[in-house]
C-alpha cells in the first residue's frame, strides 16, 4: 500500500489501517550523491544515459558537486552514444574517479559519511 492510501485510510479509521499503521514496505533510502559516488569509487565510469538506470536524471550536477563540494578529482572525456535505434547519435561526457590515491581517500571519506547517513 502506498502512503498516500495509508494515509486515506487511516482518515477513513478502516481496519485496513489499523493493521498497516507500522508497516512500511519502503527500503531504506540512499542519496543520490551517495549511490553515485559509491558507484565510481567502485570503479564504475558513467556517462549521463547510465546515471539514470542509478535515478541521477543530472549526472552532470552531481559531478559538479563532487567536485567542487568534496574537492574529489574526475576524469572525463567526451564520446559519442547512439540514439533514437541508431539514427542518431549524441556527444556525451563519460566520467570516472581519478585513481591518485589522495583523491580515492577524498572520494572515501565522504562516501562513508554519506552512508552513515542515509
Amino acid at each position: 500500500m502506498f502512503k498516500h492510501q495509508t494515509k486515506m485510510a487511516e482518515g477513513l479509521d478502516t481496519t485496513t489501517a489499523k493493521n498497516i499503521k507500522h508497516y512500511d514496505s519502503s527500503p531504506p533510502q540512499t542519496s543520490k550523491l551517495a549511490t553515485m559516488l559509491g558507484l565510481l569509487v567502485g570503479g564504475r565510469s558513467l556517462n549521463r544515459f547510465e546515471s539514470v538506470h542509478h535515478d541521477d536524471h543530472c549526472l552532470y550536477s552531481t559531478i559538479s558537486a563532487l567536485q567542487n563540494g568534496h574537492s574529489i578529482v574526475m576524469d572525463h572525456e567526451r564520446e559519442t552514444v547512439t540514439c533514437l535505434n541508431g539514427k542518431a547519435s549524441v556527444s556525451v561526457s563519460f566520467f570516472w574517479l581519478n585513481t591518485k590515491p589522495d583523491n580515492i581517500k577524498r572520494a572515501r571519506d565522504p562516501l562513508a559519511k554519506l552512508e552513515r547517513t542515509t
